[in-house]
This record gives C-alpha cells, sequence and structure tokens, in this order.
C-alpha cells in the first residue's frame, strides 16, 4: 500500500534525529556533490546534495534498515518537471510569478548553518538565492529527538522591492510504503 506524505509546516514522527553536514567525496556524475546534508533517525534518512553548480538536491528518503526507499528524488528546484527513470514526475515547491510577469527561478546554495536551539532539537537551515532575481529560500529542518519529530518548512524572501506572486509553496512532497 502506498502513501503520499505532503509536508506543509507539519511535522512527521520518527525517531530521535541529528543533523550532519559534510564535504562529500566526488561522485561519478557531473557536476560532483562538493556538500551533502544528512538527516537520520533510528529508522530514517534524509539525505540532499549540492553539486557543483550549486544546486540543491533531494538524493535520498527512506528507511535506514532498507526497508522502504521513496522514488522521489532529484533536483529540490527544478525549472521544469523533473523525472528520474521511472519514478514520478515532480515539480519545483515554489512557483513564482514576479512583476514583469516571469516565472522562472534558478535557486543556487548560498550557505547552511546547523544549531541546537536547545538540548535535543537539532535545526538546519540551508540558504538558496536565486540567479537571477533578489529572491532568497531558506530551508529548514528541525529534529526533536525527545519528540521523535522532524519538521521541515521553507521561507521565501522577496528583495526585488516589488509584489510578487506566490501560486505554489510546499515544504516536501514524497511517497513512502505504509
Amino acid at each position: 500500500m502506498k502513501k503520499t506524505l505532503l509536508l506543509l509546516a507539519v511535522s512527521l514522527l520518527v525517531p530521535s534525529a541529528a543533523i550532519y553536514a559534510e564535504n562529500a567525496p566526488p561522485t561519478s556524475q557531473a557536476p560532483p556533490a562538493v556538500k551533502r546534508f544528512e538527516l537520520k533517525t533510528k529508522s530514517l534518512e534524509l539525505v540532499y546534495q549540492v553539486d557543483g553548480n550549486g544546486r540543491l538536491s533531494l538524493e535520498k528518503v527512506g528507511s535506514l534498515d532498507g526497508s522502504w526507499t521513496s522514488p522521489l528524488k532529484g533536483p529540490l528546484f527544478p525549472s521544469r518537471p523533473h523525472h528520474e527513470g521511472n519514478g514520478p514526475r515532480y515539480i519545483s515547491p515554489i512557483s513564482i510569478v514576479t512583476a514583469d510577469g516571469s516565472n522562472g527561478v534558478d535557486m543556487r546554495y548560498e550557505s547552511h548553518s546547523s544549531q541546537t536551539p536547545a538540548p535535543g532539537v537539532e535545526h538546519l537551515t540551508i540558504i538558496l538565492q536565486d540567479r537571477v532575481q533578489a529572491i532568497t529560500v531558506e530551508l529548514h529542518i528541525r529534529a526533536y529527538g525527545a519528540e521523535d519529530t522532524i519538521e521541515q518548512w521553507l521561507v521565501l524572501k522577496n528583495k526585488t522591492g516589488k509584489p510578487i506572486q506566490v501560486p505554489r509553496l510546499s515544504s516536501l512532497y514524497f511517497q513512502a510504503d505504509a
């Protein structure tokens, strides 16, 4: 049985968690990964990766024991619907229309930070900047160890000085066997 989970500033209950960010060794795919972010619990793993061009990708959502892995992986902010192998097609979690009517975004990694705001709580923030417009996205992932809860949400910052329309802003979407 398949279940579809849509996380939009809501919590996903999982065992105690910790966030890891590290430089990853180059892979055989071009461009090579330059940053790797792992969120692990006793039973779940989320892996994000930044390539040499600054593009953020979701590399894995699945169980640590290998009993399930979501087919969803690839660029987190693709400019057109992404499709890998026989997996599902998906679109960027963000849709923006600027004052001049353009609707493309090209989000690239700028920086990240990891904090422990309270004992047992880890908070990872990944900052992405559009290459054309003065628009920034903050991807937040917070793990609450004692509560066995992981939250993920996006913050969109419009620094263009003009209004923008945001037809779509989602935090995360993936399918998992129940």
